[in-house]
């Protein structure tokens, strides 16, 4: 198993970040207590700090008197605030306040730097990861076969769509996709990238052809150990989890 290392190219994006001028405030919002936003947001402020952006974190309580006003309140203050260039709302958000993206869509455009709003002028993060891993690592993509498994908002359709404008010939399946037809699709391959956030859930057996496996699931196992969507890993060229998409 070679795992391909994902930590030299996020090190060469915040070299990049660190070396540009003018930089301004980022402020990262987070609602409730969620133990998985607490771990990203802590590396995005770290990241943060080296690149010498200011980050400011706004914690907001987890009440369904109050938290949704305060969400929007606190997004409308932001984005007139000169002094905020970015806006980050860390999802999920608790199930009880709905459609995360009634709340991302009151960014400002140039302020969400997640992409996650529909107006937004970036695309998502973990799309654009994903991408510069891709090239970095194989080169000219174009005319590739690329297999992407899940289809949210968040990793799946724009990064399917970020493929399709590169000339990748690209398949999306999904957990409703029957096993038989998803191993065959595996077989033909050359980029395999697992979005559906199943513990252990993809066997890379079927990845005959395949140069690389993007693993962007972050998962506990029954033992409550981190695994990614993979398994069957030996002898593929595969992104490790923990340590690999997320730090992109």
């Amino acid at each position: 198993m070679k795992y391909v290392d994902c930590k030299k190219y996020a090190q060469e994006i915040l070299d990049k970040v660190k070396a540009a001028p003018y930089k301004k405030k980022l402020a990262i919002i987070t609602v409730g207590e969620d133990e998985a936003s607490k771990s990203y947001v802590k590396g995005k402020i770290k990241d943060a700090e080296y690149c010498g952006i200011p980050v400011e974190h706004i914690k907001i309580p987890d009440d369904v008197l109050v938290s949704e006003e305060r969400l929007k309140h606190t997004i409308c203050t932001l984005n007139v605030d000169t002094s905020v260039a970015g806006i980050i709302v860390q999802l999920p958000l608790p199930k009880w306040m709905g459609d995360p993206y009634k709340y991302t869509n009151l960014i400002l455009p140039h302020k969400d730097v997640d992409g996650l709003s529909s107006h937004s002028r970036f695309k998502p993060c973990t799309p654009r990861g994903i991408v510069y891993l891709l090239e970095k690592e194989l080169g000219d993509i174009a005319g590739k076969s690329a297999l992407v498994i899940g289809r949210s908002n968040l990793v799946g359709r724009p990064l399917a769509n970020m493929l399709l404008d590169r000339d990748c010939t690209v398949t999306v399946a999904h957990s409703k996709t029957n096993q038989y037809t998803l191993q065959n699709i595996m077989k033909q391959s050359d980029i395999v990238i697992s979005a559906l956030g199943k513990p252990k859930f993809l066997d890379l057996f079927y990845c005959w052809k395949a140069e690389i496996v993007v693993d962007v699931g972050i998962n506990r196992d029954k033992d409550g150990k981190l695994c990614g969507d993979c398994f069957n890993t030996e002898g593929r060229d595969v992104t490790p989890v923990p340590g690999g998409v997320g730090l992109l």
